[in-house]
């Protein structure tokens, strides 16, 4: 398939994203409203906690704005905070309004995904349903910690737009392209059938602690003590991770993204398919240097070896995003994994 049809799309942070007409359609076209600018990247968007937010020990995987209504909810002023309470079971299930709405052409489609952040701090979260006005409902599971959240400000989930059905990046343009590098680390070690492989490292993880004190996600970077919610675990080739506990491993190898995205999937044949909720975090920026931060949770005391399987990152061409040759410049940009979420010290 050509590659100017496929994969993800332009730069989204150009406000003339291409539009060409087909006869009576619209193809390339996509629109978020209201647009916030610093929240368009390069190949994702972020969408904030909007003015609804509804309760739930049921978890749905597609919400309409009726079942909303008939849950426990909450409407929210802007700027308002409201506290998400975690369960390190799983049972506080939260839907939330986004305050984007989004429309697009038939020819694109869009996918959610955590963010980094969101990851980070045992939060699950993925797209469940939109309302009669384009605003997006997520849902949004936290196990680790409590979480305050400013209603028009804060961000847990970030959307990735694609061409339809259009395939990943095959084993061949991700070498001959060089989509992706791999330092400290042979790149045949890391390729699989569905694209590069995450192998853990155990020499060290940070160990979510119990407690109720909530994490602000509107503080600034670096702005929080991380000892009072996380404490180091020193590991080696193994460690041992007891359940219903948060921990952040890194990854082995340094990856470099050149011009493509990645996105993080979990699957059978990885520890996040054998039982885990891990909240590995979906999108990984073109341009992006540095180790991958990974975030297990299992319902049962498990081993790790180094090297062990963490998951898959499916490598997607981008169109135009990264020709210009800017880098990446995010809050996790040349980290060495594992990273604490962005608002604790270094």
């Amino acid at each position: 398939m050509d590659d100017c049809v496929r994969g993800l799309v332009p730069d989204l942070r150009e406000p003339g994203m291409q539009i060409e007409e087909v006869g009576d359609q619209l193809r390339d076209f996509f629109r978020i409203l209201p647009r916030r600018e610093k929240d368009v990247g390069v190949a994702s968007f972020d969408f904030r906690l909007g003015r609804l937010v509804a309760k739930s020990d049921t978890v749905l995987g597609e919400v309409s704005e009726r079942e909303l209504g008939e849950m426990e909810h909450w409407n929210l002023e802007p700027g308002q905070q409201f506290e998400f309470k975690y369960d390190p079971n799983g049972n506080c299930i939260y839907y939330l309004v986004s305050e984007e709405g989004v429309s697009h052409s038939g020819d694109l489609e869009f996918e959610v995904h955590s963010k980094s952040t969101t990851g980070r701090l045992g939060c699950h979260s993925k797209g469940v349903g939109r309302t009669s006005d384009g605003r997006l409902i997520t849902i949004l599971q936290p196990l680790a910690f409590n979480l305050l959240a400013k209603s028009g400000e804060a961000s847990f989930s970030q959307g990735v737009v694609r061409y339809k059905g259009t395939p990943y990046a095959t084993l061949q343009e991700i070498e001959t392209k060089k989509l992706v590098t791999i330092s400290g680390g042979d790149l045949k070690d890391f390729i699989h059938p569905l694209g590069l492989l995450v192998r853990f490292d155990t020499r060290m993880a940070y160990a979510a602690k119990r407690t109720d004190e909530p994490i602000d996600l509107c503080a600034s970077n670096g702005s929080l003590d991380w000892r009072k919610w996380w404490e180091v675990i020193e590991g080696n080739s193994q460690i041992t991770l007891d359940p219903r506990r948060l921990y952040l491993l890194g990854s082995q190898g340094v990856m470099e993204f050149g011009q493509a995205c990645g996105i993080i999937s979990k699957e059978k044949d990885a520890y996040n398919g054998l039982g885990g909720l891990g909240c590995l975090a979906g999108v990984v920026q073109p341009k992006f240097r540095g180790g991958i931060t990974m975030e297990p949770y299992f319902q049962n005391k498990t081993r790790i070896k180094i090297g062990d399987i963490a998951g898959h990152v499916l490598i997607d061409p981008v169109r135009d995003a990264a020709s210009s040759g800017e880098v990446y410049s995010g809050d996790y940009q040349g980290q060495k994994a594992p990273r604490l979420p962005k608002m604790f010290e270094k």
